[in-house]
């Protein structure tokens, strides 16, 4: 009977195995890498073209897959979540709001999606020979945003396919040590990570040897960057953060003004007002503790009604 129940479990077409979640932010400004990064976890073998190799994400992106992996004593499953944020922290005249807001949105939408627990964020910087003075306010900047989570931010540096062991500790040891950013680093994950992306022209023009270096270093930077994500079994609550406080006291503010707006409907020369309001409390929806949810959800669904009977009575 054993070698029957191996044989039956042996044809099975569904095989079980461990599963894991893990979501993982890609945070910083536009250009610097994010896109590509998320590209080259999926695939090491992506290759970029040259005046093309970061792309630029217009609004946050979540993207799902799963990595299979083997363990010390089983195969397990990696469901990841990448979150790609729009490049964030532009130097002009608006940025702190710019920023703010956007970062609101990011959360918000994680919420949406169910996403309610990040468990690394990872600030990605461009290695251009040099430390970035503006990744370094941009980088204070987020941690001031994004107060509550500094234990899970980590620093990312992309653009290093063709750097030596030696050229990255270099790197770590100039962050560690220069002026703003040390300070920072004291405040966040110490642990600073490397990725990079193969040019397609090595390949196409046969590159032989610049091609399989930076291959062979890609894939070892993205095995580093796994193994990182794969041992957060902790996370934090997006809820947590101190930024969600703010906007949860201005969602209850809303839903208190609509309420009132909506018990005096009838008294309103037009009910615009009241439309652009209720399409801001619906986005606030997530970010509601379970009482203000359901009454929220109920007094939107009355004012949709309402609206749409005030917009299609005949003018007067």
């Amino acid at each position: 009977m054993r070698e029957f129940i191996s044989e039956k479990r042996n044809e099975s077409s569904v095989v079980l195995k461990d599963s894991f979640n893990r979501n993982i932010m890609f945070v910083g400004k536009t250009k610097n890498g994010k896109s590509t990064t998320f590209e080259i976890m999926k695939n090491p073998f992506y290759f970029v073209e040259i005046g093309n190799v970061f792309s630029q994400t217009r609004d946050a992106e979540i993207h799902h897959f799963t990595v299979e992996v083997e363990l010390e004593d089983q195969e397990a499953n990696f469901n990841i979540s990448i979150i790609d944020t729009p490049g964030l922290f532009e130097v002009t005249v608006d940025d702190s709001a710019r920023d703010n807001e956007a970062l609101e949105e990011i959360v918000l939408k994680c919420m949406k999606a169910e996403i309610t627990k990040v468990h690394a964020i990872f600030f990605v910087v461009a290695y251009n020979g040099a430390i970035n003075v503006q990744d370094i306010e941009a980088l204070e900047r987020f941690i001031k945003l994004f107060a509550g989570a500094e234990n899970h931010i980590n620093i990312l540096v992309t653009k290093c396919e063709k750097l030596s062991p030696a050229d990255k500790e270099k790197i770590v040891s100039d962050f560690q040590k220069y002026p703003g950013m040390k300070e920072l680093l004291k405040s966040v994950g110490e642990q600073i990570y490397f990725t990079g992306a193969v040019e397609l022209l090595d390949f196409e023009k046969g590159f032989v040897d610049t091609f399989k270096y930076n291959l062979a270093n890609v894939i070892e930077m993205r095995d580093e960057l796994f193994n990182f994500i794969f041992q957060q079994e902790v996370a934090f609550e997006l809820n947590a953060l101190h930024m969600v406080d703010k906007v949860r006291l201005s969602a209850d503010a809303l839903l208190k003004k609509v309420s009132e707006n909506f018990a005096n409907v009838a008294s309103l020369d037009n009910v615009d007002n009241l439309k652009s309001d209720c399409v801001k409390l619906r986005s606030w929806l997530p970010i509601l503790d379970a009482t203000s949810y359901e009454k929220a959800k109920k007094l939107l669904n009355e004012c949709a009604s309402v609206i749409k009977e005030r917009e299609n009575a005949p003018a007067s």
